[in-house]
This record gives C-alpha cells, structure tokens and sequence, in this order.
C-alpha cells in the first residue's frame, strides 16, 4: 500500500513537472525503472524483469542502465521465475 501511494505521487509530480510533449525516454527510464521496484515488492517478478528491460532500452544514460541491469540481475538471481521464463530470457540475451 505504502509502495502504491509512493508510485502515485512519483506519478503526480512527474505529470507537473513534465508536458507530454516533454515525455523524454529519460523520464519512461525513471518510471520504468521505478515501476519495476514496485513489481519486485508485490511479487510480480517476470512484469518486473520486463520493466527493467524497458528501463535499459529506453535510455543511454549508463547510471540508469547500470542501475536497472543490477535490478535485474537480483531478481533472475535471487527469485525462482516460472522455467519457460527464464528460457525466454537466455533466448533473449542471446540475440542480444
């Protein structure tokens, strides 16, 4: 609950603090990024190693990326995700 309230107002103030035209791929990192910590909390693991990915991508700012990548390393590290998730992600850093 407490996440969820913290998210909110993360959203919020982001809203103010930035037009739509403003949306920059450096504020989808943060909230990505953010929300992905909040799907780790909730116990959403696979909707949190997709946000993480999205938060990589979608900046080049090598503080968010390395960020994100650490995030995302703890949950595939610590977590026991579902086995045909865990294919698709050494699929996917396979290609990459």
């Amino acid at each position: 609950m407490r996440a969820t309230a913290t998210l909110l107002a993360l959203l919020l103030a982001s809203s103010f603090a930035w037009s739509e035209s403003a949306f920059t791929s450096l504020a989808l990192a943060r909230w990505t990024l953010a929300n992905g910590k909040y799907q780790v909390d909730m116990g959403r693991y696979l909707e949190a190693v997709e946000a993480f990915d999205t938060a990589i991508e979608s900046t080049d700012l090598p503080d968010l990326q390395t960020d994100a990548m650490l995030q995302k390393a703890n949950v595939l590290s610590v977590r026991k995700l579902p086995r045909q998730a865990h294919t698709a992600e050494v699929e996917l850093s396979a290609t990459r």
